[in-house]
């Protein structure tokens, strides 16, 4: 899968940012930052890892434009999602 510099959600464009600045967290591997349509991600992850990562984030942004709130359970239910997501846009061929 291609990672894109852009990506649209919603009517919003979301760019993508290979950055250590991510959060609060050192462990965090990524963050979407909707107050700046931000989806980053750490550098220097391995490929199937930095995709992983990316459609986790991927999914935060879809459920905030969507105004989806998944609760306490929102890492779990996100976590899944973007593993799936990323299994789909790979074996399609995106």
């Amino acid at each position: 899968m291609n990672i894109p510099e852009v990506i649209k959600v919603g009517g919003v464009l979301y760019k993508v940012v290979f950055t250590h600045d991510i959060s609060e967290s050192e462990t965090w591997t990524g963050c979407c930052v909707f107050s700046k349509q931000e989806i980053r991600i750490k550098p220097d992850m391995g490929k199937e890892y930095t995709e992983e990562v990316f459609c986790h984030e991927l999914v935060h942004a879809i459920a905030k434009q969507a105004t989806v709130e998944f609760g306490e359970h929102e890492e779990v239910i996100v976590d899944s999602l973007g593993k799936v997501l990323q299994q789909v846009l790979n074996d399609n061929k995106f």
